[in-house]
């Protein structure tokens, strides 16, 4: 998915596909979370939801793809007893064609309230949520963009550029921030419609992790 301006940066988008093509590890990845009772999941990622999948598509030999899922759960077992929230299955097809199938046990002991609270989280996912919330932005500023209301469109990406530079010393949020900033700085020369597009390409990249 890709927003191209003009035939110039045809030539480059090709190459990298095709590099992609050539580095293909496995095809049509797929998530499936199996809850363990009254348990939901929310892919942060927006990634499509297809017979009851999270759809990951292609993955390529030497790219990170990350996925971030919320659970909402009820737990009324004992403190210090491990608790399941049920399971993931990583499903893809191999580069012969056979489809395999990962499984990953979400397996957790309860702790009290305050042993939670003195839990320090982890810096990952402190990142991949930025980086998830910048995406997130970018489509509010398209829609705005869409209206014709680039004031409001420029405050939403000021915004998110702000908070994310609590972890801006990640070279992944770095990089985020920088094409945000290049983005508005360079809309001057762009139409409203021409920067919707742009913005809905980024958002769409970046929670795609390409």
């Amino acid at each position: 998915f890709y927003y191209i301006q003009d035939g110039e940066q045809v030539p480059a988008i090709l190459r990298e596909e095709f590099s992609c093509l050539n580095n293909l590890v496995a095809n049509n990845a797929t998530l499936e979370f199996i809850p363990n009772g009254d348990i939901s999941a929310t892919c942060l990622n927006e990634l499509d939801y297809v017979n009851k999948k999270f759809v990951i598509g292609n993955i390529v030999g030497g790219r990170e793809v990350s996925v971030l899922l919320e659970f909402k759960f009820t737990n009324n077992t004992a403190l210090g007893s491990l608790f399941n929230l049920g399971k993931i299955n990583l499903s893809y097809t191999n580069t012969e064609g056979k489809i395999e199938m990962e499984t990953i046990d979400l397996n957790y002991h309860t702790v009290s309230d305050e042993a939670f609270a003195t839990e320090v989280v982890n810096e990952e996912i402190n990142v991949q949520t930025t980086i998830l919330d910048i995406a997130k932005q970018q489509k509010l500023a398209k829609e705005a963009m869409k209206k014709g209301d680039r004031e409001s469109a420029y405050g939403i990406l000021k915004g998110s550029v702000l908070t994310a530079s609590a972890h801006a010393g990640d070279a992944r949020v770095a990089g985020s921030i920088s094409a945000v900033n290049s983005l508005m700085d360079s809309g001057g020369e762009y139409s409203n419609e021409a920067m919707s597009k742009m913005l809905n390409s980024m958002s769409y990249n970046t929670r795609n992790s390409k």
